[in-house]
């Protein structure tokens, strides 16, 4: 969690803001495109260092690169959203399986049909779904990523 001075997130952002203006149900957004790191600071300021939240400030910290500021004005939040996925385009739906519980082994043996039968059965008798069984640790060499154990 940032305390607001920055530098202390550690995961890429989307640099989208969707912001309350003081119209009572009106939104605007701010799209932040750059094609060099950058980093947005949210600043919140108070009235003589009481906790009465005044207003926010949104910075980005760049290392330079080409910025794009595309602002989205006067509309509820939803137009403000429709605007944004009609400028970098809408989500992809993945594939429903997808959305489900996988399970995994890290078995050290080569499982057998009947094994992954019975895993699948025991999902089944608990009444937990269950989408899909990832069989690929056994055939990794020391379980490393993309390799095959002889």
């Amino acid at each position: 969690m940032d305390n607001g001075q920055g530098g202390l997130q550690t995961y890429g952002v989307h640099p989208f803001a969707l912001v309350q203006s003081e119209v009572n149900g009106e939104f605007f957004g701010l799209y932040f495109r750059n094609t060099n790191a950058a980093s947005p600071v949210i600043r919140h300021k108070s009235s003589n260092g009481t906790h009465q939240d005044v207003g926010s400030v949104i910075s980005y910290i760049t290392t330079g690169g080409e910025i794009e500021l595309f602002v989205f004005t006067k509309s509820s939040a939803a137009g403000i959203i429709k605007q944004y996925h009609n400028l970098i385009g809408r989500p992809s739906l993945p594939p429903f399986w997808a959305l489900g519980w996988h399970a995994t082994t890290t078995a050290d043996e080569t499982l057998t049909l009947a094994d992954v039968q019975t895993m699948q059965a025991k999902y089944k008798q608990q009444g937990i779904p269950l989408e899909g069984i990832w069989l690929d640790a056994p055939y990794m060499d020391n379980y490393k990523s993309f390799t095959v154990d002889s």
